[in-house]
């Protein structure tokens, strides 16, 4: 699937022509943790940490932190995501519709940042709305009755 990856892994035409798929989160988070080890760049990843927190301030104390970061479900990130320059993402979320950055596009990473992820929108050829500021974002998801940000 990803055969010469090393020698590939900043190649926009080479990274279009694939991606991984599974029918569970949880073998899509091995393959991307196995992904990010094989990006031959010295720089060791970033790690991003989900803030979970409760909708409603007077749940706050009836979940445990620990318990908010095991939720996993298809409409949020992971709790822990892990990424390095280099590493392709794709959107979960409209961004911005008028600028085609918008739910599964697929974006090459450029430079990461404590609050902000720079990326290339992949098969745009570097056109004048390829490149993407990604904040963090407060999600709420509809899989947990909307209860948890």
């Amino acid at each position: 699937m990803y055969h010469n990856f090393e020698a590939n892994y900043n190649n926009e035409e080479y990274l279009v022509q694939r991606a991984i798929m599974s029918s569970t989160d949880t073998a899509i988070q091995e393959c991307n943790y196995e992904m990010i080890r094989r990006i031959p760049t010295p720089e060791e990843p970033t790690v991003y940490l989900s803030c979970d927190i409760c909708k409603d301030t007077d749940d706050q104390g009836r979940y445990h932190a620990e318990w908010l970061n095991k939720i996993e479900t298809s409409s949020l990130p992971p709790h822990r995501l892990v990424l390095k320059v280099g590493a392709v993402i794709i959107l979960i979320k409209n961004l911005s519709v008028r600028l085609e950055h918008v739910n599964r596009g697929r974006y090459l990473v450029t430079r990461l940042t404590d609050n902000l992820i720079f990326a290339l929108k992949l098969g745009t050829a570097g056109g004048d709305n390829s490149e993407i500021l990604i904040p963090r974002i407060p999600t709420i998801t509809k899989d947990t009755g909307g209860m948890f940000v």
